[in-house]
């Protein structure tokens, strides 16, 4: 056995044979010296102590001889932990790290330049984070670990990818704990679906940055964080490995995360939702976004010049509007998607500029289906609008200035305020099409109206209460 301390400043070897070493002050390995950890070595640490390595450490154990790295006293916060800095890189391999986490709340803790390999190596009782990678230092790959009974199993700063579907995580606080911040560079997150990202704040994909989230990845807000998306969000989900956004309590995807079991359970309003704005475009394949719409009342907002596509993907379970398409000038493409049991609306129109949809469903939405202005526009026809509260389709006031055209699929069509068709547009009504007035609201025809039914298929203008005198009527004046 040999107590170790201080400065290493020449290539040094811990052998097997003089295992156990004692850790007794802090040990420092100096930039271009390496430390050679043979398999089976422990390494105790005294109270308070820690590894820094500057240079490079090379700790390879194998599966029947551990590299053990722990305290003195197996207590949570005993030692400090292993620092890798600056230019200095490590491989640990077939390693097990416990009992660190003193001052810095890290077992081991990645910054710098240099890189950092994980493998088939076991963090755990840290007080604090069983790995950290701080922010902006993503030279590092995770393998086939396993981090439990920590605070969190991993934390990673911003501009950090973590990409790694093979370890496993149990009883830590958060699986992989993920900073808020600005994204600036291409970042990938990826994670075995029977854990979760924790999202603990605010996060931006800035203009210059870019977020991958592959197949299987269960992303977990906490309460009142939301994504903003200024640069490109591409979120590549699958049929057999879709991709959840949720509220922390969820534990129907992801695990119980948050480790209450069943003493909380997901709600509307938990966390804001995503914002697409600006130049910022967003591509969701086989993706659930629910739970969201705090503060602005909607799961997905996009504005902007930026383009937003959603495939095979579900909005649900948003205080406010699933989707709301507002002052944008960008396209917005919808294919499969299902905008439902939100409280007010499935997809809100607002200044939505080109926004088209197919195989869509509008299901269950407390008020609409869809709620437009008069002069947004969306093709019924192809989609799908069941057990909305008040109506299919919404309509607020005003003077359309373009063609429209209305189709059974929407029905029934609410007109909330006084509707005019504007000198030179033509507003097409279909067969089949039910069109129901708020009261004392009319429709005026400046331009043209056609509204041919047939005998088995009539289209009818009502009000949204059957008495008499409920609504003004159409007006066909001037030209």
């Amino acid at each position: 056995a040999g107590t170790v301390s201080g400065i290493i400043d020449t290539n040094t070897t811990w052998t097997l044979a003089n295992s156990p070493y004692q850790v007794t002050g802090h040990v420092t390995v100096n930039p271009d010296v390496t430390l050679t950890i043979e398999p089976g070595v422990r390494v105790v640490f005294d109270h308070y102590m820690g590894l820094w390595v500057n240079g490079n450490l090379q700790a390879t154990g194998t599966v029947d001889l551990p590299i053990v790295f722990t305290g003195s006293t197996e207590q949570n916060g005993w030692w400090r932990g292993i620092y890798v800095q600056s230019a200095g890189s490590a491989t640990l391999v077939h390693v097990q790290v416990a009992y660190g986490g003193y001052w810095d709340g890290a077992g081991v803790w990645k910054t710098g330049a240099g890189a950092l390999t994980l493998q088939d190596s076991t963090l755990s009782h840290v007080a604090g984070d069983g790995l950290r990678v701080a922010a902006g230092y993503s030279n590092f790959t995770s393998t086939n670990n396993s981090f439990h009974h920590n605070s969190n199993g991993v934390r990673v700063g911003v501009n950090v990818s973590f990409d790694d579907d093979t370890s496993t995580f149990s009883d830590n606080s958060a699986h992989v704990y993920l900073d808020g911040g600005t994204i600036t560079e291409q970042v990938t997150w990826n994670l075995n679906p029977a854990y979760s990202f924790f999202v603990s704040s605010h996060l931006t994909v800035g203009e210059a940055g870019q977020l991958d989230i592959l197949p299987g990845t269960v992303v977990k807000f906490a309460q009142y964080a939301g994504l903003w998306v200024d640069g490109r969000l591409d979120v590549s989900g699958t049929a057999i490995g879709p991709v959840y956004f949720t509220d922390w309590r969820d534990d129907t995807v992801g695990g119980d995360a948050n480790m209450d079991g069943t003493a909380t359970t997901p709600a509307v309003e938990w966390w804001r939702g995503f914002y697409v704005r600006n130049a910022g475009t967003a591509h969701l394949e086989n993706a659930t976004v629910r739970y969201a719409g705090y503060w602005d009342g909607m799961g997905i907002l996009k504005s902007g010049s930026g383009s937003l596509t959603l495939n095979d993907t579900t909005i649900q379970h948003a205080t406010g509007d699933g989707l709301r398409v507002a002052d944008n000038s960008g396209t917005v493409i919808l294919e499969n998607v299902t905008l439902a049991n939100n409280s007010s609306t499935g997809l809100r129109l607002t200044n939505a500029g080109p926004v088209t949809g197919q195989g869509c469903a509008f299901q269950n939405n407390g008020a609409y289906g869809i709620l437009q202005e008069i002069n947004d526009s969306f093709g019924y026809t192809g989609n799908t609008f069941n057990g909305n509260g008040l109506a299919g389709v919404g309509i607020n006031g005003g003077t359309r200035t373009t063609n429209m055209t209305l189709s059974p699929e929407g029905n029934p069509f609410r007109v909330n305020e006084h509707v005019a068709v504007g000198a030179g547009a033509t507003l097409t009504i279909q067969p089949g099409v039910r069109v129901e007035f708020a009261q004392y609201k009319g429709l005026w025809v400046d331009g043209t109206l056609s509204a041919v039914g047939s005998s088995t298929s009539l289209i009818t203008f009502t009000g949204t209460t059957e008495t008499a005198g409920w609504w003004e009527g159409v007006q066909v004046r001037n030209a």
